[in-house]
């Protein structure tokens, strides 16, 4: 039973991911044929559009790693941390969400050992998860911050936000399967951020009991 418990959460984790990827590049590929539509006979291809290449080639290396059990290393999770804000932006912008990062001085130097990959999912469900609280707020201009601090062994990622919150009574499921508020959620998305965390981090996710906004913290052990 545990096994097939186990298969369901890599089954699951891996469709997730592999929606969010071809989500990404679905966009990379309307961009590039807005872009060469407009070219208009021009015979020096845009700036923009090499970009836009070159990011379509990132997202299948990126697919075949992840694929493949990703690439485990030591690696700068402030960089991960980057990639994420960068890839959820124009959803942010669509939505009026401003997207912000706050650190201390630790954070850029600290190195975390496992799957960058990975770590990128994790942060981009939680951030996913704001925008849309955040949005669901409708009104003016919001944003979501993510913080990241070193203590002591450990880091931790704060993603923040003050749009719709978790109402008390569902606070104690959150992290369940097939659990969800959303109309057209499946209820995965936080369950495989922490499964992922503890399982291949050895770290942990949890809900802040603040009551001003919304605040999920994830604790990653450094690499020493």
């Amino acid at each position: 039973q545990d096994e097939e418990r186990l298969r369901l959460y890599e089954f699951a984790e891996l469709g997730q991911y592999t929606t969010m990827v071809l989500h990404d590049l679905a966009n990379q590929v309307t961009t590039l044929s807005l872009s060469i539509n407009d070219k208009s006979g021009e015979e020096k291809v845009p700036r923009h559009i090499t970009q836009t290449m070159d990011r379509i080639e990132e997202l299948i290396q990126t697919s075949n790693r992840r694929i493949s059990r990703g690439a485990i290393a030591k690696f700068h999770p402030s960089s991960v941390i980057d990639e994420t804000i960068r890839l959820l932006k124009n959803t942010a912008d669509k939505n009026k969400i401003r997207l912000i990062k706050r650190t201390d001085s630790k954070t850029q130097s600290c190195l975390i050992y496992g799957d960058p990959d990975r770590l990128g999912h994790i942060i981009n469900i939680l951030v996913s998860n704001a925008i849309q609280a955040s949005a669901a707020q409708g009104g003016h201009r919001r944003n979501v911050t993510i913080y990241a601090k070193v203590e002591e062994n450990f880091m931790t990622v704060a993603i923040r936000n003050k749009g719709t919150k978790i109402h008390a009574k569902n606070q104690g499921n959150i992290f369940k399967p097939f659990t969800t508020t959303k109309i057209n959620g499946h209820g995965i998305g936080l369950y495989i951020a922490r499964k992922v965390t503890e399982d291949h981090f050895h770290g942990n996710i949890n809900l802040s009991p603040r009551t001003d906004l919304t605040e999920f913290v994830i604790t990653l052990p450094l690499y020493k």
